[in-house]
């Protein structure tokens, strides 16, 4: 129960640094740092967890983070990111955001290590972990502003798909190890541009799409041969 509620801690602070460090810094490069959270995981999963992959899946790792973050990349407009990078606290804010999450993932995969761990205390835990962490924080966030049901609405949605992703994640680290399920679970910048595509009729780029290919390379080989 106290490694669910710390990684749960963990994972919503690393939120919030994120939230924080999107309002300010240029996009471009925030989002780049912030998807290398898998690296973290696998040398911290490697020196605490004593896990050991083989070269291919080692290679499939790294071609995967590659991969999120050349898709996470996205030219700022020029102006705003001279506006934004007077105050460099965001970089700092968005390495500590990768370090956490990464982190959250290794205390994740040990509580299922420890003996009679339960799957519902972990979710349970971690959740309010998440709680702790991310409620005050939107409740700070929000004073002085007046409720909207439409805003209310319109949020419940994404942040119940964000919920339920998480949920499978946890279940996920019972039956992988930390390193390939962070890996395998990174690529959501990837989905959200294939969803854009095709819904918002928006267009990636040239390198975007490289990319994706090299992502889908890089699951191929993440899993290895059981």
């Amino acid at each position: 129960m106290f490694f669910a509620l710390l990684s749960g801690l963990l994972g919503g602070t690393s939120s919030i640094l994120y939230f924080e460090s999107v309002a300010g810094g240029p996009i471009s490069i925030v989002g780049t740092v912030s998807a290398t959270y898998p690296a973290w995981t696998a040398v911290i999963a490697r020196l605490f967890l004593a896990e050991h992959l083989s070269p291919l899946q080692y290679v499939g790792v790294v071609v995967v983070i590659l991969g999120c973050m050349g898709v996470a990349y996205e030219p700022s407009d020029k102006s705003d990111a001279g506006e934004k990078t007077t105050n460099r606290l965001w970089f700092l804010q968005a390495n500590l955001a990768a370090a956490g999450w990464g982190v959250s993932g290794v205390v994740t995969d040990h509580a299922y290590e420890l003996p009679n761990a339960s799957e519902a205390n972990l979710v349970l835990f971690a959740f309010l972990g998440g709680v702790l962490t991310l409620g005050p924080y939107g409740l700070l966030r929000s004073r002085g502003r007046k409720f909207s049901q439409r805003e209310f609405t319109r949020g419940a949605l994404p942040m119940a798909m964000f919920t339920v992703g998480n949920l499978l994640l946890t279940f996920a680290f019972r039956h992988g190890d930390a390193t390939l399920v962070q890996t395998l679970s990174s690529p959501y910048p990837a989905i959200t541009l294939v969803f854009a595509f095709i819904i918002l009729k928006e267009r990636p780029t040239f390198l975007q799409w490289v990319c994706i290919v090299l992502i889908l390379v890089g699951m191929v080989l993440c899993p290895g041969v059981a």
